[in-house]
């Protein structure tokens, strides 16, 4: 039965229209309200808010599509409620729609005896219920198998500035987009940080979606395909989740390296793997190196990757990093001397993500502070923001021992103590109190900064039992801040320990800071003696908070005393605020 439903504006990076729908639903109902529903949307997963039961997002939303997917909603279900996206749509739509509603609720399939070929295209397999949803064990439910991850549009060939450094690469990955399934299958490309990998991956799935919109293609996070491993066998839907795949039609897996060295994980992949390459179906892998180098698989994984084409990106040529920062320029809007596109070029060398977050920085140091962006100003930024050759590397003792001198002024007496692990996320309030390592809440003082500059709120995450650590990165903000007078100051809304053995709810995270209406964490990563990986750590939480349209700063332990971090952090800060921004 369909009791409630509540449709609201999530945007993402890539998708400022994405919606939300989440629904109060039964199982039985939920098919013939999806199908009703008009636009691009992903698949249903499962809502664990207590409150609803499934939920379904929307792409690239218009306010057409929106017009109707409202008023069907309303039509089937009174109570509940949506954003305000645009005017209500023409009456003669509604009562289409509402024929529509009617048909699609109260008219039984009938033909059975039709072939499936001619009922159902390759974007619409007669997938079952259970095949589409987690399942539900001992009356508990389960995340999602599999949910959708939409292509980002700025990631196409277009886009692409093509260089003796991937000029192969970019023709291959062009050639498998033309022909998915015919050629260079599998398709893995390698290389290093910021090059520009998860772009073509990304670039062929837009291509294909525009070119063969009859293929499925599906693009997913390694880690993403992990969790959804770990889900299906402890759901018993291990099945369901081959069957899934097996229906793809171009598989883009990004960062193969993060999968995990677990048999189980690996076996799945395999499998799936086999699967769709026996039925030409294509699959690009990315990857940090190439499959000899990748020991942590097993070795009948790796020479399946060799099956293929297997092409690398370098670091792009000085004329391509200047022509990649031309067309940065021109996406955002900017005008800058060619000598200053030339000096940053000759600087920043390693690879593509670095260039354009530079030009973003020095843009917004230029909005904040009120200069014009000029060869000198540019020069001493790179002093400031990138990391000083002739520093001497600090040690994880070095950075202890500096951190005891840290004097850490107590607020005042803690109120009850709060259990955060046992709390629902409405639950969950801020209390003030001196750090502790029982998970509680509190919200240790800034150092004193310019009351008249404009707040900015933000959370502070720190490892249990790093509070000196913590009273550091909130000095060194303040000392950056006040240098390079920055027109705001950072407010600590909570700080919040998290441990640092065992396996970490990421998920905590996240819904504090929703819980608390803020949009802007500051993270102080694992110390490196710890447990938790500082890789996975940062990328697992940091997919979260991009997913939840929330600032991610992570502050890496090694740097903790690094001034130029705490410089980029703060510009990263403002570009992610809008707010700030427009002064």
């Amino acid at each position: 039965m369909f009791k409630k439903w509540e449709f609201n504006l999530l945007p993402s990076e890539k998708d400022n229209s994405r919606w939300r729908l989440k629904m109060q639903i039964s199982e039985d109902e939920l098919d013939k309200v999806i199908e009703a529903l008009p636009g691009n949307k992903g698949r249903p997963f499962i809502v664990e808010d207590g409150v609803y039961d499934f939920g379904l997002y929307f792409y690239n939303l218009s306010e057409s599509d929106y017009d109707k997917i409202k008023f069907a909603l309303e039509k089937v279900c009174r109570e509940g409620k949506a954003e305000k996206f645009s005017q209500n749509a023409p009456p003669d739509f509604f009562s289409d729609l509402a024929g529509e509603i009617e048909k699609t609720f109260k008219t039984e399939e009938t033909d059975n005896s039709e072939e499936p070929s001619k009922k159902e295209s390759k974007n619409e397999r007669n997938v079952t219920t259970r095949e589409k949803h987690a399942y539900k064990q001992d009356g508990a439910p389960h995340r999602a198998l599999v949910e959708d991850v939409p292509l980002n549009p700025d990631y196409s060939f277009e886009q692409f500035v093509v260089g003796p450094n991937n000029r192969f690469t970019h023709a291959a990955a062009l050639a498998v987009a033309n022909a998915p399934g015919k050629t260079y299958n599998p398709f893995f490309i390698h290389g290093g940080v910021g090059l520009g990998k998860t772009h073509l991956m990304q670039a062929i799935g837009q291509h294909v979606r525009k070119n063969f919109p009859d293929l499925k293609v599906f693009y997913i996070t390694t880690e993403a395909f992990v969790a959804g491993v770990i889900d299906a066998i402890s759901s018993g839907g291990a099945t369901s989740l081959r069957n899934f795949y097996k229906n793809v039609d171009i598989l883009l897996v990004d960062d193969i390296q993060s999968l995990s060295q677990s048999e189980s994980t690996q076996d799945e992949f395999f499998h799936i793997f086999n699967l769709l390459h026996q039925n030409k179906k294509q699959i690009v892998i990315t990857c940090d190196r190439p499959p000899k180098l990748l020991t942590i698989l097993e070795d009948r994984l790796r020479s399946r990757f060799e099956w293929g084409l297997i092409a690398d990106i370098k670091s792009p040529s000085l004329e391509t990093r200047v022509a990649i920062l031309k067309k940065k320029e021109e996406l955002e809007h900017l005008v800058l001397d060619d000598n200053i596109l030339l000096y940053i070029a000759s600087k920043l060398k390693s690879n593509v993500r670095e260039l354009e977050g530079f030009l973003k920085r020095i843009t917004a140091y230029s909005s904040l502070t009120k200069q014009d962006v000029d060869i000198e100003l540019v020069k001493n930024l790179m002093a400031e923001l990138l990391p000083s050759e002739e520093e001497p590397h600090i040690t994880v003792a070095e950075a202890e021992q500096k951190a005891q001198a840290v004097t850490v002024v107590p607020p005042p007496p803690p109120p009850e103590k709060m259990e955060t692990q046992s709390l629902k996320a409405e639950e969950i309030k801020i209390v003030s109190g001196p750090p502790t390592a029982h998970g509680e809440l509190h919200a240790a003082p800034l150092p004193k900064v310019d009351l008249t500059l404009k707040p900015m709120d933000v959370v502070f995450f720190y490892p249990s039992g790093s509070e000196k650590e913590l009273a550091k990165v909130k000095e060194k903000f303040a000392e950056v801040i006040k240098k390079h007078k920055l027109k705001f100051r950072l407010v600590s809304i909570f700080d919040k320990s998290y441990e640092i053995k065992g396996k970490i709810n990421y998920a905590l995270f996240t819904e504090l800071c929703k819980t608390n209406k803020t949009n802007i964490a500051v993270v102080l990563s694992p110390p490196p003696n710890s447990e938790v990986k500082e890789d996975e750590f940062s990328n697992v939480l940091g997919a979260l908070m991009s997913d939840e349209k929330i600032s991610f700063q992570l502050v890496p332990w090694q740097e903790l005393n690094k001034d130029y971090r705490y410089l980029n952090l703060a510009l990263d800060i403002t570009l992610s605020n809008t707010s700030v921004k427009a002064e």
